[in-house]
């Protein structure tokens, strides 16, 4: 199944076809100033991230039953298998789209915490909405227009490996402005549980993916463990083990040229089998796929 078929919107633009919609294989989809006056009070779910730049005007919706509400210049991010409606949008709204695929989003290879603070990261979970100065807007809707410039060349055999580079500039940019207009995230939270968790994470996942293995050393109940890290983060410890393991899986099969068993062992998993079915759980492919398309 293509991105394609996997979002709820049928595109329309004031802008001529050629002008307003590109594709980069079955990974990327950019659309300029889409009419979403068709999707007013009809939810939707989508099976990819969701990326909606807004340049003026206000929208009004919701995402995962809660409302909210974004005036002027800012980025909407949507995740898969949120359930978003919107509600309304003024007569001037204007907005870009960029739709982009689990499996092509994972290779990327970026810590989050390495873009947002973890007290971020929480907050995303509740007001998926970042407000940006109308000077950021600009900067991002440059990015924006350089992966639609560069989308159009289709025989280039590099395209991915350029839109991937792109999209890396977009998410250091977007966690720049995050930062900038929100100086109280670098604030450690007093004795935050999280800001204790990702140091043991990044000591033991290689030995250690368990809960129970940092509930121990945390002094806490694995399910109260649990519950602290999603309060604090938005995610649960498997999550971050898992991004973790998973990162350091890529920059093995991506860096050297240790056979896929080899990396299994030194990421201590029982089997290569094992960690196959690990590694395609969470990025939607096998090592060895991975592999290949890095190589080409």
């Amino acid at each position: 199944m293509s991105t394609f078929d996997t979002i709820p919107w049928r595109f329309s633009s004031a802008l001529p076809k050629k002008d307003y919609l590109r594709s980069v294989g079955q990974n990327i989809i950019l659309v300029k100033k889409p009419s979403v006056q068709a999707l007013i009070g009809q939810p939707f779910k989508t099976g990819n991230f969701a990326f909606l730049l807004c340049t003026k005007g206000s929208i009004v919706g919701e995402i995962n039953m809660a409302e909210r509400t974004l005036n002027g210049g800012g980025l909407i991010f949507i995740r898969p298998e949120q359930v978003v409606q919107f509600t309304s949008v003024s007569e001037d709204f204007e907005m870009h789209l960029l739709v982009a695929s689990k499996e092509f989003l994972s290779r990327l290879d970026i810590h989050i915490t390495e873009v947002l603070p973890v007290k971020f990261i929480g907050k995303m979970q509740d007001s998926p909405i970042i407000k940006l100065q109308r000077r950021d807007v600009t900067d991002v809707l440059a990015i924006f227009n350089l992966l639609f410039r560069v989308a159009i060349n289709d025989d280039n055999p590099f395209l991915e490996n350029t839109i991937l580079n792109v999209m890396r500039a977009f998410c250091y940019e977007s966690g720049y402005y995050i930062v900038r207009n929100n100086p109280d995230v670098l604030i450690p939270e007093k004795n935050s549980i999280v800001e204790k968790l990702i140091p043991l994470i990044k000591q033991h996942f290689r030995q250690h993916k368990d809960i129970g293995y940092y509930a121990e050393k945390l002094n806490l109940s694995p399910n109260y463990l649990y519950k602290l890290v999603m309060t604090s983060s938005g995610r649960s410890v498997r999550e971050w083990i898992e991004e973790y393991v998973v990162t350091e899986a890529k920059a093995q099969l991506r860096s050297t040229t240790k056979s896929i068993k080899e990396i299994s062992d030194d990421l201590n998993f029982p089997s290569q089998t094992f960690f196959g079915k690990y590694f395609k759980r969470i990025t939607g492919t096998s090592p060895k796929k991975y592999r290949e398309m890095i190589d080409n």
